[in-house]
């Protein structure tokens, strides 16, 4: 079983409230000792947690930073940095939080192969 939380939407840049989704998460694994897999699409946002370690930075809502942070804790994490990122369309990048799974996996889409 698997859970997915996004964190910057496309269209709107809505973060899900992460932070309490591993809340939840957490408690279903202490209480019951289901661990269930908590996959975060940040195809978008997720470059936003560079926002977080800068000196100076612009104030983030506490809710979106408390998100963000919480990312941290997730199983896995994807990544588009062609839409936040300004590189090349065909990059995409997924982690995994665990060193049983692959650590990094990047995936080249077949736009990147010469026809």
């Amino acid at each position: 079983m698997q859970i997915v939380s996004v964190a910057g939407t496309t269209e709107t840049g809505v973060i899900d409230p992460i932070d309490k989704v591993q809340e939840v998460l957490a408690g279903f694994s202490r209480q019951d000792g289901l661990d269930i897999w908590h996959h975060i699409d940040a195809a978008y946002g997720g470059f936003a947690c560079s926002l977080l370690h800068q000196e100076k930075r612009l104030k983030l809502d506490a809710q979106i930073e408390s998100s963000l942070k919480a990312m941290a804790n997730a199983n896995s994490i994807t990544l588009d940095p062609h839409k936040f990122g300004y590189v090349p369309y065909f990059l995409r990048r997924i982690s995994y939080e665990r060193s049983a799974y692959l650590h990094s996996l990047v995936i080249c889409s077949s736009l990147s192969r010469e026809a």
